[in-house]
């Protein structure tokens, strides 16, 4: 079966979504309340029609939740909005690291943002891919943040391989990941399931969470929207994207 075609929908108004409402029902009929704005290959902040597509939804009964790279301040007019979990990824606090990672020096404003979650008593959740690069500065991101409450806990994720092509940066990263946990104060004695499905927390000077199978959990049920109108049931979203 040939791949979906990618269409971008980020300037369309929420109104003109196809499916949209279909979709809605659907997750009334399963009776789940919660919707989580993301993507796969994209940022949900980008979408232009974000703020009344939340207003939407919560009219409708949901609660919102975002993962987001927080690079747009767009994030923080929505977070009085968002009732359910908001997830900010990030991959470095220094821009020549964040540049080595994802050639772009530019990184959130982490401070503005928790400063905003703090004064709106929300909480989030800081997630990173640990890499080669960012290893080194892993200890040092946890030791600022560790002071701010609305922080639930910071998640450190193995690089997940998206496809069989040779990537020579991939065996370091892994091996970066194994390193940080050795060498971070974790006590694995000491530790709490989150309010992610089956995700440990465990307490050191800030909760950690250590997330070593991304995309992966089978025992996940989701319900899946597209932009273009698709719907899937594929916990694995971009498998489950290629196939429909």
């Amino acid at each position: 079966m040939p791949k979906a075609k990618l269409v971008s929908n980020l300037s369309t108004p929420y109104k003109e979504l196809k499916n949209l409402d279909i979709f809605l029902d659907r997750l009334k009929e399963a009776e789940t309340d919660t919707i989580y704005l993301s993507s796969v290959i994209t940022e949900p902040l980008l979408y232009k029609d974000i703020s009344n597509l939340c207003d939407y939804l919560v009219s409708k009964g949901f609660k919102v939740g975002i993962r987001t790279n927080g690079l747009s301040d767009a994030l923080l007019t929505l977070i009085p909005k968002l009732e359910a979990e908001i997830s900010i990824s990030i991959n470095s606090l220094i821009p020549s690291v964040n540049e080595q990672i994802c050639g772009n020096k530019v990184a959130p404003d982490i401070k503005k943002i928790l400063d905003t979650l703090s004064k709106n008593n929300k909480k989030c959740r800081i997630s990173l891919v640990v890499n080669k690069y960012n290893k080194n500065e892993i200890p040092y991101i946890c030791k600022s943040l560790q002071h701010y409450k609305c922080i639930s806990y910071i998640q450190l994720r193995k690089r997940y391989k998206y496809n069989k092509t040779e990537d020579a940066t991939y065996d370091d990263d892994i091996k970066a990941f194994e390193d940080i946990k050795s060498r971070l104060d974790i006590n694995f004695n000491d530790s709490q399931k989150s309010n992610f499905h089956e995700s440990i927390v465990y307490n050191a000077d800030i909760p950690i969470s250590l997330w070593e199978d991304v995309f992966k959990k089978e025992s996940l049920t989701a319900l899946n929207y597209f932009s273009d109108g698709k719907i899937t049931t594929h916990n694995l979203l971009i498998p489950g994207y290629e196939n429909k």
